[in-house]
C-alpha cells in the first residue's frame, strides 16, 4: 500500500474523529434515540470525503482495512457493497489444509455469500470433509450456524453434531438455535438454548482516536 493511501485513510480517521468532537452521541454504531456514531458521521460527511472513502476501499486489501482501526465496523455501514467485495476476495487467499483458518474465515464470510455461491459452496464442502476427518467440533458448529436448516442435506455432519451433543451443552444451543425446525429431536436442548451464542451482527461500540487513549490510560492508572 502506497503512503498515499496510508495518508489518505490517516485523513479519513481524522475527519471521523472530528465529527466526534464534542458530540454527545452514545457511542453505538446505531441507536435509536440518538442515531448512533453513524448518523453521527454520515450526516457530515462531504462529497469529498465520501468519494475519497470509496476510492480507497476500491484499492485496498482486508488486512489494509485494520488501519481504520475502530472505526473499521463503521466502514462496513458507510460502504457495504465495497467492504463485503474486499472480504469475498479473501476466499482465494485462505489455507485451505488449515482447519482453524477456514473455520475461522467462514463464520464471519456467511454474511458476505449465498449458499448458492459457487466458490463459497466448493469451501463449505471442503469444510465439510474437514469437520468429519478431523472430528472438529469448533467447524461442526461453524457449518450448522451457516446452513441453519439446510445442513439436513449433509447427514454426515448432522450425525457429528449429534454426537458432540450428547455431552457438550454448546453444540446443544447451536443445535437448537438453528437446526429445530428441520431435526425435531434437537427441542429436547430448549433449557441448554438459555444464553444462546449470538451469531448474527452486535452493534458494536465506537471510540474516536482521543477516547481510546483515555480510556486505555484510565485501565493502566486502575490496573
Amino acid at each position: 500500500m502506497s503512503t498515499s493511501t496510508i495518508q489518505d485513510i490517516e485523513k479519513i480517521v481524522s475527519f471521523f474523529d472530528d465529527c466526534l468532537e464534542n458530540n454527545n452521541c452514545c457511542r453505538s454504531l446505531y441507536c435509536s434515540t440518538c442515531g448512533g456514531v453513524y448518523h453521527a458521521i454520515k450526516s457530515k460527511m462531504t462529497d469529498e470525503i465520501m468519494s475519497l472513502l470509496h476510492t480507497i476501499l476500491g484499492e485496498i486489501s482486508y488486512e489494509q482495512l485494520f488501519y481504520f482501526g475502530n472505526y473499521m465496523s463503521l466502514i462496513e455501514a458507510l460502504e457495504r457493497k465495497a467492504y463485503q467485495q474486499i472480504n469475498r476476495k479473501r476466499i482465494y487467499d485462505i489455507d485451505q489444509d488449515d482447519l482453524s483458518k477456514v473455520d475461522h474465515y467462514l463464520i464471519e464470510a456467511r454474511h458476505y455469500y449465498s449458499l448458492d455461491d459457487e466458490l463459497f459452496k466448493e469451501l463449505l464442502e471442503h469444510a465439510i470433509e474437514m469437520a468429519i476427518s478431523n472430528r472438529s467440533k469448533s467447524l461442526c458448529e461453524t457449518l450448522i450456524i451457516i446452513f441453519k436448516n439446510e445442513i439436513v442435506k449433509y447427514s454426515r455432519i448432522v450425525d457429528l453434531a449429534l454426537e458432540f451433543a450428547k455431552s457438550d451443552k454448546q453444540m446443544q444451543r447451536v443445535l437448537f438455535n438453528c437446526v429445530r425446525e428441520s431435526i425435531p429431536e434437537v427441542r429436547k436442548y430448549s433449557k441448554e438454548a438459555e444464553g444462546f451464542y449470538c451469531a448474527g451482527n452486535v452493534f458494536p461500540t465506537i471510540y474516536s482516536t482521543k477516547e481510546l487513549s483515555e480510556l486505555r490510560l484510565r485501565y493502566l492508572k486502575s490496573d
